[in-house]
């Protein structure tokens, strides 16, 4: 497993550095990502302008030192790397104090697996040119591969004190995760490629490390809904044949795709057979022997989802078809279907979301207008319940949040800190809201034996018609804080 990983592990990093440093400014490269449906189109990507130190002085390049790195340019765009590696030592000779003919060099060598070779070109760029964080950058992944992480880190941190430029931050955040991955942080690793994807939600690198992690640690649902995306987004073979590598684990060792496709549907069909009668409860047992033998099939989830829903269980059925939306997220089904179950269940922020998705796609003019009507009813319970304040406190001595929300007014309700793992934890009960429904609350999760912080744990509250969720991390990681801590 460890070789799978780390196979895996130097594919990502390789679209960290693809094309990286072997153009003629130090603008990164990222590999691009495309999506069908178009509200999954990823944002531009702004053109990095990187931030010079008042201590150093640009060096202006020699003319001929220029016209060689164009040359070396359009040679590796060819696929002629020997000629390219030729030309940028020539722009070299000429100009020793020329950071760039060194990246694009080391660049290459990268390409080639040739690590200490790059390396080296990429130390004496950032020795000639030091406030160059796209240099940084390449650095801080070749230093990963090579298992120098503190030194990698220091890098990382150089990067996020030089430049506000979010395509080199994104970079080094998904970096700053591996290096936490790879020093078994599993915690910090989610918090550096969260930030990384708060930036740019579809960063492929980060993508498929945080998936990687969530899948290792069987929180299924999100790894399938990190993996998924990325496998709509790429048609990079390598790529692809990655990512369903990973996802091929969740199948029992020998088993092929094919196989339990067949296997699966035939309970399949006789749990269609037990809805389409009525007996939610046997087609639902039907459909969950058909999800044990086939896990990625997003019908199976939906089905079932739709089972229990009828069934009243309305928590599990959103569970059961946000797995379909994991796995098929551009079917509109799954958005309009959780929406409406969240909104019987008061979830109003989410539901609008749900409902907000679902009219992006083209929908009959019956389910239009339900879901339309759907909306304005949650936007307007959404106004009389919400978080309006939410404090994770990390100095109190057990995982303890504040928070003032809005609900109806003079009514019973109960807030929960959950597990996110095991769903135990403590709650308070029998409070009413004030006459104005703002109430302010703290609430306190009892570890349990052999529970370790960092945990995380899902905050509830229920209020008469209203239903709201905060998942949270405590103590909270200000992953900027704690990379930001030193200067190149």
């Amino acid at each position: 497993m460890k070789t799978k990983i780390s196979a895996i592990l130097a594919l990502i990093m390789s679209l960290v550095l693809t094309g990286c440093g072997q153009g003629q400014s130090v603008e990164p490269t990222i590999t691009s990502v495309q999506i069908s449906t178009p509200t999954l189109t990823p944002a531009p990507t702004k053109t990095p302008v990187p931030t010079a130190s008042p201590t150093h002085t640009p060096h202006t390049p020699d003319s001929e030192a220029v016209k060689l790195l164009e040359e070396a340019f359009s040679f590796s765009k060819k696929g002629e790397d020997e000629k390219a590696i030729e030309a940028y030592t020539k722009a070299i000779e000429v100009d020793p104090l020329y950071g760039q003919p060194y990246f694009n060099r080391g660049a290459i060598y990268a390409d080639h697996r040739e690590l200490e070779k790059a390396l080296a070109d990429f130390t004496k760029g950032l020795e000639v040119d030091p406030t160059n964080p796209h240099g940084y950058s390449l650095r801080a992944n070749i230093l990963i591969e090579l298992d120098k992480i503190d030194e990698a880190l220091e890098d990382i941190k150089s990067i996020l004190n030089l430049t506000k430029d979010e395509a080199y931050i994104k970079m080094a955040l998904t970096s700053a995760g591996h290096v936490y991955s790879t020093q078994d942080e599993p915690f910090l690793a989610l918090a550096a490629y969260t930030a990384a994807l708060d930036i740019d939600e579809h960063f492929t690198p980060a993508l498929i490390s945080r998936g990687q992690i969530y899948f290792n640690q069987k929180d299924w649902l999100r790894a399938f809904s990190d993996l998924t995306l990325v496998l709509q987004a790429t048609d990079d073979p390598e790529l692809r044949d990655a990512i369903i590598d990973i996802l091929m684990g969740v199948y029992p060792e020998g088993t092929t795709v094919d196989k339990a496709m067949a296997a699966s549907k035939v309970h399949f069909d006789q749990g269609m057979a037990l809805r389409e009668k009525g007996d939610y409860a046997s087609s639902t047992e039907s459909v969950s022997k058909a999800i044990d033998i086939d896990p990625l099939n997003a019908d199976f989830y939906f089905i079932r989802g739709l089972n229990l829903a009828n069934d009243g269980d309305l928590l599990k059925a959103i569970t059961d078809i946000s797995f379909s939306i994991a796995l098929l997220p551009n079917d509109p089904r799954g958005y309009y279907w959780r929406g409406l179950m969240e909104s019987d269940l008061g979830m109003a922020t989410e539901s609008i979301a749900d409902m907000e998705k679902a009219l992006e796609f083209d929908l009959d003019s019956d389910t239009k207008t339900r879901a339309n009507q759907v909306l304005k009813d949650m936007r307007l319970l959404q106004k009389s319940c919400q978080f309006t304040t939410f404090e994770t406190v990390n100095n109190a001595e057990k995982p303890t949040f504040k928070f003032t929300f809005v609900g109806p007014p003079n009514t019973d309700f109960v807030v929960a800190a959950l597990s996110k793992a095991t769903g135990a934890g403590g709650a308070i009960r029998d409070v009413k809201t004030p006459q104005d429904g703002i109430t302010p609350i703290e609430i306190q999760y009892e570890l349990s034996e052999g529970e370790t912080t960092p945990i995380e744990i899902d905050v509830r509250v229920r209020a008469g018609d209203c239903s709201l969720l905060k998942n949270v991390i405590w103590p909270e990681i200000d992953i900027f804080a704690l990379l930001s801590e030193s200067n190149p």
